[in-house]
């Protein structure tokens, strides 16, 4: 039986996006590995947004975001992570946080409301103690954060 009949739970257009994503990170890593060759050259950091899946399919997550940049197999390619994209994606901001520096993978951070205004001025769920708390207590990065 295919993947897409009767009773499997899958729709032909279900199989169709798969594959069509599929083939957009494969491409997607094949074409960033020969850019990180240049990168290399010149030692320059490429950092990879990871932004909601309104804007984008491809990543969603900090946890895809690392996927991407350690299938590049370089130490050129590190995540952008920015509180906006990440308050509505992440289960848990502090841990993705966590998880991105464990690896070496945090090329900056962007920081902003949920209307993408300065943290703290705006009627917001976001939580900035502990978001901040994060970066103060559990990292030793010392990269660039932008409040956007």
């Amino acid at each position: 039986m295919s993947s897409g009949g009767r009773g499997s739970g899958r729709t032909p257009e279900a199989d169709t996006v798969n594959y069509i994503q599929k083939q957009a990170w494969e491409h997607s890593v094949g074409s960033l590995k020969e850019i990180l060759k240049t990168a290399r050259d010149y030692r320059v950091t490429l950092s990879l947004e990871v932004v909601n899946r309104y804007e984008h399919y491809l990543l969603n997550t900090a946890g895809e975001g690392l996927r991407m940049a350690e299938e590049t197999e370089s130490g050129f390619c590190k995540v952008l992570l920015d509180s906006f994209h990440m308050n509505i994606e992440e289960d848990d901001m502090g841990e993705a946080i966590r998880h991105a520096h464990m690896h070496d993978k945090i090329g900056g951070i962007h920081i902003g409301e949920a209307n993408r205004r300065v943290p703290g001025t705006g009627k917001s769920h976001m939580d900035w103690e502990g978001f901040f708390g994060t970066l103060r207590d559990s990292l030793t990065w010392s990269g660039q954060g932008l409040v956007l």
